[in-house]
């Protein structure tokens, strides 16, 4: 399994998850393990999509990992759905947990990343745009700095354009010299 997941360092105020050091690591397994886009899947013999934040796992299997009685999980489990942490559905073979403030603390830095890659790969576009609309016009380049820069000072991505400027600083001084 790859990948990674936001843990909140405000996690070690909460009493439940970190109640012992059995509760935190069924917490961050549960965490882990949790599915982080929608999947097919079966449970109770039929087939469900598992949505972000949930996972199928046994009582048995947490406490193979762990080498945690099963019945220590199940008290561990019947907290966190108590305090509201999570919900499940059990069946005689395994249960389907959904941690319920997933989206909360998960979703939003997934979205997040994704936005602003979306964002600079927009804007990269533009200021390639930019240059080559000025190489085709035959403008000197040794303005193109300061010709892209005041088309960016007129919108919000001034502090995006400075960003580009630092990450590309090599491209403009080629152009700076020719």
């Amino acid at each position: 399994m790859e990948g990674w997941i936001s843990v909140y360092r405000k996690i070690l105020g909460n009493p439940i998850c970190c109640k012992d050091a059995e509760f935190f690591a069924v917490w961050i397994y549960l965490l882990l393990n949790a599915s982080h886009k929608e999947q097919e899947m079966i449970f109770k013999n039929k087939k469900i999509v598992l949505k972000k934040g949930q996972l199928i796992t046994s009582r048995k299997t947490i406490s193979d990992e762990f080498n945690i009685s099963e019945s220590k999980i199940q008290r561990i489990l019947k907290a966190f759905e108590n305090e509201h942490q999570i919900e499940q559905q059990t069946s005689s073979k395994n249960r389907l947990i959904t941690i319920t403030n997933w989206n909360r603390y998960q979703q939003t830095e997934q979205q997040i990343e994704t936005q602003m890659n979306n964002k600079w790969t927009t804007n990269e576009q533009q200021v390639n745009t930019n240059n080559n609309e000025i190489n085709n016009n035959n403008i000197n380049n040794n303005n193109i700095y300061n010709i892209t820069q005041k088309k960016f000072k007129k919108n919000e991505y001034k502090d995006y354009f400075d960003k580009v400027i630092k990450r590309n600083e090599n491209l403009f001084r080629k152009y700076r010299k020719e």
